[in-house]
């Protein structure tokens, strides 16, 4: 745009004087056409979410991943009211830039800063449109089985929550069919797409360790051995070195966290849940 501009001056016969501006303005803008929400791995970043094990966590995975410089600022429930009105949508997760920017909705997060992270020569969100599609597919299959569970955490009474998630869980439970189809579908090398990591791993691991962590109560504690290619998957991820690192950390202060590390390490630690750190 640039040359074009220098070019359009020498044919139109202006001076120096009148094309310099011109460049100048056009460089100005391409500056601010640079994006604002590009990060670069050495600014620092904040993620704002609460201290639980749910929808900030792929993201905290994915920014332990690709060694950002990074704050975890885990928000207080009593904080929250505050905090809501002065949020774009009025919900947490939100990561912040450097330059203020705000980066909303955890999906379309995870979805950016995995086009950054590469792990064994695999870019976590890949290029091809085709393998793109499968990534998104499977995370919105594991969404599908979230959306079940849901509904049960406006359910008052602590019995009936617990009988109805049990349910969701049981042999024939939609849950346990959902997951039995996913299970059937994903690769049986420990990576949701044959051979590759991929965000999709990155969101089973979470799911997965969310269903095992005493955060939502009523979930049998072994609803999820049988979908063995599922649990490969999230062995992989949680064996991985930086994951291993921060989740070894987190657990030390926040038993939930114990479920998001290998079997071996989770036998050491109690996952019991304290109540202040369970939906509402």
């Amino acid at each position: 745009r640039l040359l074009g501009s220098l070019l359009c001056g020498v044919v139109l016969g202006l001076s120096a004087a009148h094309i310099m501006p011109c460049a100048w303005i056009v460089l100005r803008k391409k500056k601010k056409e640079k994006n604002e929400a590009e990060i670069s791995k050495n600014e620092k970043l904040r993620l704002q979410y609460f201290d639980i094990p749910a929808l900030g966590e792929p993201i905290r995975v994915l920014l332990s991943l690709g060694r950002f410089n990074w704050i975890d600022e885990r928000v207080a429930y009593n904080e929250w009211p505050e905090i809501k009105p002065k949020t774009k949508w009025g919900q947490l997760p939100i990561l912040l830039t450097e330059n203020n920017y705000i980066l909303t909705q955890s999906k379309s997060i995870c979805r950016y800063l995995a086009k950054l992270v590469v792990i064994e020569g695999s870019r976590l969100y890949p290029d091809d449109p085709a393998l793109a599609f499968r990534v998104d597919e499977l995370m919105d299959a594991l969404e599908d089985v979230r959306a079940k569970i849901m509904p049960t955490i406006k359910i008052a009474d602590a019995i009936e929550k617990e009988r109805q998630r049990k349910k969701l869980f049981a042999p024939d439970g939609e849950c346990t069919i959902l997951l039995k189809k996913i299970n059937h579908v994903c690769g049986s090398d420990g990576h949701m797409l044959a051979g590759r990591f991929t965000l999709a791993d990155i969101w089973t691991f979470f799911f997965f360790s969310l269903l095992r962590c005493g955060f939502l109560d009523g979930i049998p504690a072994n609803a999820l051995d049988q979908h063995t290619r599922l649990c490969r998957v999230h062995r992989r991820i949680a064996d991985l070195p930086q994951v291993k690192a921060y989740y070894t950390r987190q657990a030390e202060e926040n038993p939930a966290y114990a479920a998001f590390l290998v079997e071996s390490e989770v036998s050491r630690m109690d996952i019991s849940l304290p109540n202040d750190r369970k939906p509402q």
